[in-house]
């Protein structure tokens, strides 16, 4: 198992996680092992606290998050309206990295409709 202690040290002192995701990410984009560097996994649960997750592609990254087509209709749209708290997990098998990320997500309904549309 490779020694990762200097990675881990990096990583304690990076002062701006979108920063990190974007280095890691475009990194992931460029290794020619890994197919989808998009691909993430989310999670979401009803207001009762039943958990499911599912495998996305991520659209568009910010400062201000990250992005993701959905059906207003889909289970995940039907349970994010009840309990708007996620979480998602990048992970990247060649580097041995994986990104978590949490918070609150807005549905926009007028982009998500026209996703579906076309």
């Amino acid at each position: 198992m490779a020694d990762n202690s200097s990675v881990y040290e990096a990583i304690s002192l990076v002062s701006d996680p979108f920063e990190l995701f974007k280095d890691w990410h475009t990194k992931a984009k460029s290794h020619s092992d890994i197919k989808t560097a998009d691909a993430f996994c989310f999670a979401t649960s009803t207001s009762d606290g039943h958990s499911s997750c599912r495998m996305l592609i991520m659209r568009l990254f910010s400062n201000e998050g990250l992005s993701f087509f959905t059906s207003r209709l889909s289970q995940k749209a039907v349970e994010l309206r009840e309990n708007p708290l996620a979480s998602c997990c990048f992970y990247w098998e060649p580097f041995q990295q994986q990104i978590r990320i949490q918070g609150r997500v807005e549905l926009t309904e007028e982009l998500s409709d026209k996703c579906w549309e076309t």
